[in-house]
């Protein structure tokens, strides 16, 4: 009763870009029953492990939650040569390049010591759910990715063709505002008859 530990955890990431886990902890005990086990303890655990070459600001675009269908505002991402040498940034590879593309604002530029450009990226989902992405950049010059950036998107559809049918959220939900609409016309109706 009182006593505590510690635990040491490592961060040993094999590329650069940004890293979450959930670290469960429970206590295991001889004379306790699952029933009287005390719930279980969750950690959460992130990392980033950076570039010594390739400064790259953010780390993870995320264009929250999208409505289907609406025009979506590009995100812009900041490179900034950090090596002694100018460089040049290859085009980048996109791991899902039907739900997000990559647009460079000043293509073929040299990036001097400390010199920045910019990248433009675009999210186009054609259904409803969640999507992500990479964005893995390399440096001209190197054969392999220097540095990995996470795209994600999150896609709510309303309405169906036809309009017969209304979706909330990406796994449905249509009976519910379905009743939330009949309600809302009854509520109306009950009114403008007291009134």
């Amino acid at each position: 009763m009182g006593e505590t530990c510690e635990l040491l955890l490592t961060y040993a990431a094999k590329r650069v870009t940004l890293s979450s886990a959930v670290l469960v902890l429970e206590l295991a005990t001889s004379t306790s029953t699952s029933a009287e086990q005390p719930p279980a303890a969750r950690v959460a655990l992130k990392g980033e492990m950076v570039s010594s070459v390739l400064l790259v600001d953010p780390m993870e675009v995320d264009f929250g939650w999208v409505d289907l269908g609406q025009t979506i505002e590009p995100r812009e991402i900041t490179l900034t040569n950090q090596s002694r040498t100018g460089t040049r940034v290859l085009i980048p590879e996109v791991t899902r390049p039907e739900l997000f593309t990559v647009e460079a604002l000043e293509p073929g530029k040299e990036l001097p010591p400390g010199g920045t450009t910019r990248l433009r990226v675009t999210f186009h989902p054609s259904a409803a759910g969640d999507s992500t992405g990479e964005l893995q950049l390399r440096l001209q010059g190197d054969n392999a990715t220097d540095v990995t950036v996470g795209l994600r998107g999150q896609v709510r559809a309303f309405g169906g063709e036809g309009g017969g049918s209304y979706g909330c959220g990406a796994t449905g939900g249509g009976h519910l505002a379905g009743a939330w609409l009949l309600l809302m016309a009854l509520g109306l109706r009950y009114r403008s008859r007291r009134g």
